[in-house]
């Protein structure tokens, strides 16, 4: 009983440290636990999550599915292409989509509505 308190001692004191130690990418969104479930739900049938209303998670290389979605199921058509920002339009907005790297692995992509004028 005693060696396993110990080794619980040992793993949680070493995991504070590798968290502590990197905190800076940990805690790049804040609180990380939304988005590591949010990963977690990735599949290959579906390789983002929405993580919020304007708010998506993707690996690396899957961004080419999420934009089939945004111009099969979302019926908006891809416009251009502004740095890392990628415009898609539809009749009444159009939508600013930034993407941001999370964890080396993942992209976490923001969607921005504008109303056209």
């Amino acid at each position: 009983m005693k060696k396993l308190i110990l080794i619980t001692i040992a793993f949680t004191c070493i995991g504070s440290f590798i968290i502590y130690y990197n905190k800076d990418i940990v805690f790049q969104k804040g609180n990380p636990i939304p988005y590591l479930i949010a990963i977690s739900k990735i599949k290959k049938e579906k390789p983002y999550v929405e993580l919020d209303k304007n708010i998506l998670i993707s690996k690396n290389e899957d961004s080419l599915y999420l934009f089939k979605h945004f111009e099969n199921d979302m019926k908006i058509k891809f416009k251009e292409q502004m740095g890392s920002g990628y415009i898609f339009s539809d009749e009444n907005k159009d939508y600013l989509l930034t993407s941001e790297v999370y964890l080396k692995k993942y992209i976490v992509w923001n969607i921005h509505e504008i109303n056209k004028y």
